[in-house]
């Protein structure tokens, strides 16, 4: 017999596995806590069956939003690559300190920032997403604070 497992505090589905038999009652098998022999229903990629035990039943949950959470981890995290060059190129910019192909990579950063950050805005969010090609990480040109040693 085969009985489906879900979890205590939240009633989500864990996995399918085999009842062991009833040693005293022979016919018998024994259901392991937190679980039942109704099967889950079929679900997509974004909801998750979810065992109601004072119903004794199955309801589908939408948990998209594990998703979304996730593509905005990924998000974070490509801004924070980018973010102390993106920093100090915006400060050599104010300083003057950036000629025309310093000040070129600068917007280059600023454009690949924008498109991450306008990720959750792409139709088919968080299912399908077009990640913004990354720029090519450069050294920063120069300390203006630190002469160079020549």
């Amino acid at each position: 017999m085969i009985v489906y497992s879900y979890d205590r505090d939240s009633g989500e589905f864990i996995d399918a596995g085999e009842a062991d038999p009833d040693p005293l009652t022979p016919g018998a098998y024994l259901i392991p806590a937190n679980a039942t022999t109704i099967p889950p229903p079929s679900v997509s990629a974004y909801e998750t069956p979810v065992f109601d035990a004072s119903e004794h039943k199955w309801i589908t949950v939408d948990v998209s939003y594990r998703y979304a959470d996730n593509v905005l981890r990924v998000v974070a995290q490509r801004l924070a690559e980018v973010g102390p060059l993106f920093d100090a190129y915006c400060d050599l910019a104010a300083l003057g300190e950036l000629d025309e192909d310093g000040l070129a990579y600068l917007t280059e950063l600023r454009v690949y920032r924008v498109r991450l950050r306008m990720v959750h805005r792409q139709p088919g969010f968080p299912e399908s997403v077009s990640w913004p090609p990354a720029p090519e990480l450069r050294d920063v040109p120069h300390d203006p604070l630190r002469p160079e040693k020549g």
